[in-house]
């Protein structure tokens, strides 16, 4: 009869984690699975030490600074899974209304074939419930994915996933929020790159990269008006240390920027927002949100991930939660395949 130590240490719940390899540094997030709710046991960010100017530089950096060995020494080591936050620029999602009697498979294989402008990509799609003949398709780069396959490989995790930051978000704010009967979306200001989702009665209808404005528009607009170079002003954006008249005149040109983004990327496929959610490295900014809610006329929160998991002790709640949301949202994916 086997011992009852090795009995339970075979039905014991193993962890799982997720990386987002990010602009601002790469975040990894790790949990146990109980009781039907992830418990998270561990966030962690470990920086770059180059400036990221695009997200083509991201796994280029990543791959000096030897990602393997990064978790390695972050997730434990019966890790069971692990997912991957592909960088938005590698990654697309799309919909389309499948011609009735037609076959769906072979429908988006034609499509993807025509509008998506890569020969070598791996895609993936679902289609929208409730929504006849409605499918989301996702797109990714092949070289992308076995960049991060090797990765895996390397870190010693059999199991690994790749999720989207749409996808990430999309898991985040249906786990928050009641989005029925609701149109919401949820607007990811990350370093060099804003996110947007749009979701209806919880499911995702519009997903994309904005041209802008992101965190590095801030850190420039604040490096203009005070003839101070663009590393200082971000030095003092994250202090908080910024001339509030100077901070106002920023965030207000942001703030109609992004409303006329979102104007662009959301009015074609629905008539009014509901309810807006902000999160990111840059949301927190002192004032953003409520300058934000004044200029898009809904309400405006923060997204605060954390509130999808249980918290083990050993997690920092000092940090900005926000910028976690990418990593978070895929651990959920983690957890659930």
């Amino acid at each position: 009869m086997a011992p009852l130590s090795f009995i339970k240490r075979l039905l014991k719940k193993k962890p799982v984690a997720s990386v987002d390899l990010g602009s601002s540094g790469i975040k990894i997030a790790v949990a146990l699975p109980e009781g039907g709710k992830l418990t998270l046991t561990n966030l962690t960010i470990a920086d770059y030490v180059e400036t990221i100017h695009s997200p083509a530089d991201v796994l280029r950096i990543a791959k000096a600074h030897n990602i393997a060995e990064i978790l390695r020494r972050n997730i434990p080591e019966d890790t069971e899974k692990l997912c991957f936050v592909l960088p938005g620029r590698f990654s697309i999602i799309l919909k389309y209304t499948v011609e009735a009697g037609a076959n769906v498979e072979e429908y988006i294989r034609k499509r993807i074939t025509q509008d998506v402008p890569i020969s070598d990509i791996s895609y993936d799609y679902f289609e929208v419930p409730g929504r006849k003949n409605e499918v989301v398709c996702l797109a990714a780069r092949k070289d992308m994915l076995r960049k991060l396959s090797l990765i895996s490989e390397r870190a010693g995790i059999e199991e690994h996933y790749v999720d989207t930051p749409f996808t990430a978000l999309c898991n985040i704010c249906n786990c928050k929020c009641d989005t029925y009967g609701k149109t919401v979306a949820v607007v990811d200001i990350g370093m060099t790159l804003t996110y947007l989702v749009v979701l209806k009665d919880g499911c995702l209808t519009s997903a994309r990269c904005l041209a802008g404005p992101d965190g590095n528009y801030i850190d420039r607009k604040i490096a203009a008006i005070l003839k101070i170079p663009k590393d200082e002003a971000e030095r003092m954006k994250v202090e908080g240390s910024v001339p509030q008249e100077v901070m106002e005149e920023v965030l207000n040109d942001f703030c109609i920027e992004l409303r006329e983004q979102l104007d662009s990327a959301v009015l074609p496929d629905v008539e009014a927002l509901d309810e807006v959610f902000v999160t990111g490295g840059n949301a927190m900014i002192s004032g953003l949100i409520e300058k934000l809610s004044q200029h898009l006329l809904t309400s405006v929160q923060a997204l605060e991930p954390l509130g999808c998991f249980n918290l083990s002790e050993g997690v920092n709640l000092k940090q900005n939660e926000e910028r976690y949301s990418l990593a978070l949202g895929a651990l959920i994916s983690s957890g659930a395949n």
